[in-house]
């Protein structure tokens, strides 16, 4: 006689080994970010205004990932719209997930800086909010950033190391989607693909002379602000934290 008991238990079993190892744990996230200017940038509304045309900006960005490694980068293949100049930036991260190391390479005002810095920890807080993106299933997760920033995160646990867009992760699988509350910037998974990644590849877009320390870069910045104040609300805006 079958026991049923038995049955179900190994059938449960089961289906968690397969779920566990159909995670992917490399390829590539394509994503599209969309900023809306007006809301990002609230003090320049004028100069945003008599500019004309649209103000909301929208690039492309390819999040490389392996069990140890991420790259996040302007899509190599997709010619990047810069029409609105020091407004947005195509900020890129290399992150060592072993040793919670990264090298930033941030789009600062035209030029580029080289950053070296950790993985920043971040207080998330899930909910039980679901939805599907790019086919897959995910959980929203909050962070309360400050007082009046609140940000919100759909993450999958399909793909398994912890990575996200622009150098943002700390949840239990990537991140596929990501925006402020009120939704001056978004991002949103278009497509994954598994495959895997030869991270010799990727490295060279790294290559730079020397790289500050994030103290070094906040000491830089700091010194740029007070020489014009018009730059609080690019800087504001150049890092999640």
């Amino acid at each position: 006689m079958i026991n049923i008991k038995k049955t179900i238990s190994i059938v449960i079993l089961l289906l968690g080994f397969f779920q566990v190892h159909s995670q992917i744990h490399s390829g590539v996230i394509q994503y599209e970010r969309r900023i809306n200017l007006l809301k990002r940038y609230p003090e320049m509304k004028m100069m945003l205004e008599r500019r004309g045309g649209s103000t909301i900006k929208t690039d492309l960005f390819s999040l490389y990932f392996t069990d140890s490694s991420t790259f996040f980068v302007p899509a190599l293949d997709v010619p990047q719209e810069r029409g609105t100049g020091w407004f947005t930036t195509t900020n890129s991260y290399q992150e060592n997930l072993k040793t919670k190391e990264r090298l930033m390479k941030l789009d600062f005002l035209g030029n580029f800086l080289y950053v070296e810095d950790s993985i920043k920890s971040i207080p998330w807080k899930f909910t039980e909010n679901k939805r599907k993106i790019a086919g897959y299933n995910c959980r929203k997760a909050v962070w309360q950033k400050n007082d009046s920033t609140r940000i919100y995160a759909w993450y999958t646990e399909a793909i398994y190391p912890t990575c996200g867009p622009d150098g943002v992760s700390g949840l239990p699988g990537a991140i596929l989607g990501l925006a402020t509350e009120d939704g001056s910037l978004v991002y949103f998974a278009q497509s994954i693909e598994s495959k895997e990644i030869n991270l010799d590849n990727l490295t060279p877009l790294f290559k730079r002379k020397k790289a500050l320390s994030y103290a070094e870069f906040k000491q830089t910045v700091n010194e740029m602000i007070s020489q014009n104040e018009r730059m609080k609300g690019l800087v504001r805006n150049l890092l999640w934290y």
